[in-house]
């Protein structure tokens, strides 16, 4: 039921973006310590809901917002009433107190998030300053966003079904970022192979990729020591250093995943880089 980001599976026990982490692990990147609650559990725990959606979800009820919102309430209902095994809480935080961080992350790892295709960013609810005396909570907010408002609408409009989603919970170290962002391994706007696109600021990670705060928006060239600077809204101490690092490591690690990619990153106050995510750039 529970896998430590150390060891390796398979994308259909634990998802992409999990899957993912453990790749970068197995390359010796730093990513912050954690486990992943396995579908095969989750898929039991929601199995009669997935059900339920599977049957009455049509065109008719998407399309009418007053039942739409009745089929919601409905489901909200059931995913309020389940619980998470005591022996499965036990061994969560088991493993979880032998880390020295005394708050966590909370995040999906689906099947149908990082791929090639749909990102679906933004999407499933991710939580973070989780004590650990409320991750069954969040654990379970984490599950509940699988048939949320957000994604039956997400996935209603392009056309993507749901008879094989599944989704693991990812729960990792929280680590405080001084400067966080979100880089490309080529430009997503007009796909320029040679040009890496960084975005970054001051604090965490989740402030950029909500848009809640503006970074600094750099182009550099992969094969030259050129910068371009779009927007400078912060002030980054030592920042061509932390440039250099953040282009060091996503050209290694687009040579590994044979992709271009997108990263979220952070570093810590005494600068040690984390990776938080990594996935293909989708089309």
């Amino acid at each position: 039921m529970i896998i430590n980001l150390d060891k390796t599976s398979t994308k259909e026990d634990v998802g992409n973006k999990a899957y993912n982490l453990m790749l970068l692990k197995k390359y010796n990147y730093n990513v912050p310590n954690g486990i992943v609650i396995s579908s095969k559990y989750t898929n039991t725990l929601i199995k009669n809901i997935k059900e339920k959606v599977l049957k009455n979800l049509n065109d008719q009820i998407m399309s009418n917002k007053k039942n739409f919102e009745k089929f919601i309430k409905e489901i909200n209902n059931d995913f309020n009433k389940l619980k998470l095994d005591e022996e499965l809480i036990k061994d969560i935080k088991n493993q979880l107190t032998k880390n020295k961080t005394k708050k966590f992350v909370v995040r999906s790892s689906t099947n149908f998030e990082d791929s090639k295709n749909f990102s679906f960013a933004g999407q499933f609810d991710s939580f973070l300053n989780v004590k650990i005396e409320e991750l069954e909570k969040y654990i379970l907010k984490c599950i509940k966003s699988t048939f949320s408002r957000r994604m039956l609408k997400y996935t209603f409009l392009n056309k993507i079904k749901l008879d094989n989603i599944s989704i693991s919970v990812i729960i990792q170290e929280m680590i405080i970022g001084k400067y966080s962002g979100i880089a490309f391994s080529k430009n997503p706007i007009n796909n320029n192979e040679n040009e890496i696109i960084i975005d970054i600021g001051p604090g965490l990670c989740n402030n950029y990729v909500s848009g809640k705060k503006n970074p600094n928006t750099y182009i550099l060239k992969k094969n030259e020591n050129i910068k371009t600077c779009l927007s400078i809204e912060n002030k980054i101490k030592n920042e061509d250093e932390i440039l250099k690092t953040i282009k060091k490591n996503i050209l290694e690690i687009e040579k590994k995943f044979e992709n271009f990619i997108d990263i979220e990153f952070t570093f810590d106050k005494e600068n040690n880089f984390f990776i938080l995510q990594a996935r293909p750039i989708t089309n």
